[in-house]
């Protein structure tokens, strides 16, 4: 997530526009909190994990797209990039349908998937790892599977991806018995990429039974 808001940021200020990061998805466009992001303000972002300015999978309730829109009238917006899945898909369509009500939100709204799910509009662009070869393999894994069996997603992988696996073994073998998936993400740091690639750290950072 942080490299795509770097990238935004960077291409927008080099076409002359102030871009502004909505921190925390949907609730932080309903309570205006916004902030101007400067080329130098996403410096490093590269090699960070997560969202620097938050991720929330909230859809708007019927009394937010007043707020929404209050916001966008006053912060001057001009057009949004939504990073999501399902929920940010599911909330732009609702501003869409509610042009009539509120004409501000007649503003151009690209959508950005970010799923692991593959299941939206335009997810042959989905930004990350592309699944399916992790589904595969744990399609195979579930055939072989042992009791007591430890899986390991050794790749930086969206969160989620150590259910999604585990849902994915329990569903194409309901006999798997006890296992757990285990997530050791190899983050590239900008700099220190090719060290990190080498020497990449030992450490297991959550588990899912």
């Amino acid at each position: 997530m942080n490299t795509v808001v770097r990238a935004a940021v960077r291409w927008g200020s080099d076409q002359g526009h102030t871009m502004l990061g909505i921190y925390n998805g949907f609730p932080g466009l309903i309570k205006g909190d916004l902030k101007e992001l400067s080329w130098m303000d996403v410096s490093g972002w590269v090699g960070q994990g997560g969202a620097e300015i938050g991720t929330n999978r909230a859809v708007p309730s019927e009394g937010d797209y007043y707020s929404i829109a209050r916001t966008i009238e006053e912060g001057r917006i001009d057009g949004l990039l939504v990073v999501g899945g399902e929920s940010g898909y599911d909330s732009v369509y609702e501003m869409f349908g509610r042009q009539k009500e509120f004409p501000t939100f007649r503003l151009p709204i690209v959508c950005l998937p970010a799923t692991i799910d593959n299941d939206r509009p335009g997810s042959e662009l989905n930004i990350g790892a592309d699944l399916q070869y992790v589904a595969s393999a744990a399609r195979s894994i579930a055939d072989h599977i042992n009791e007591g069996l430890i899986i390991i997603n050794k790749s930086t992988v969206p969160v989620g991806t150590g259910d999604w696996v585990s849902d994915i073994v329990r569903e194409q073998n309901p006999d798997a018995g006890d296992f757990a998936v285990v997530s050791c993400p190899e983050f590239l740091r900008e700099g220190s990429a090719i060290s990190d690639f080498m020497q990449p750290p030992p450490d297991c950072y959550w588990l899912t039974r």
